[in-house]
């Protein structure tokens, strides 16, 4: 019987569990690849659901991209994505300064390792003291 309400209990959470489907803009800095910018989560059925993550990221990173890129300020936010990102590289990755790097698209699905989708913005990070250049 304990075994059967266990396996009860095991279900209700797998059901009732969000599956998070992540998207972020990385740099390569030397030999590291650093993720400088991530964008709110999605919910998916399953962790299993990988094509669909990538297209989801693919496409929202489209809507930045077609809405001014590394200058877009997201809906409710204060500042751009590139001045986002120069703050994390420089105080999450304590690198304030970077010369012109190119910026790609990632995903992550679950707990699954960050995977290049093929994208990459249109204009590169260049950050001088944790600020745009």
């Amino acid at each position: 019987m304990k075994t059967i309400l266990v396996l009860l209990a095991a279900l209700t959470f797998a059901v009732g569990q969000d599956f998070e489907c992540h998207c972020g803009l990385f740099v390569t800095i030397g030999l590291s690849t650093l993720e400088v910018y991530r964008l709110l989560p999605f919910n998916t059925q399953s962790c299993e659901e990988l094509i669909e993550c990538s297209l989801i990221c693919f496409r929202e990173w489209d809507i930045v991209n077609s809405n001014g890129g590394m200058d877009y300020i997201p809906p409710g936010g204060s500042a751009t994505v590139e001045e986002q990102s120069c703050f994390n590289l420089n105080s999450v990755h304590l690198i304030p300064d970077c010369d012109p790097t190119p910026v790609y698209n990632y995903y992550r699905m679950c707990e699954y390792p960050w995977t290049w989708d093929g994208g990459q913005m249109d204009k590169d990070l260049c950050c001088a003291n944790g600020l745009p250049c």
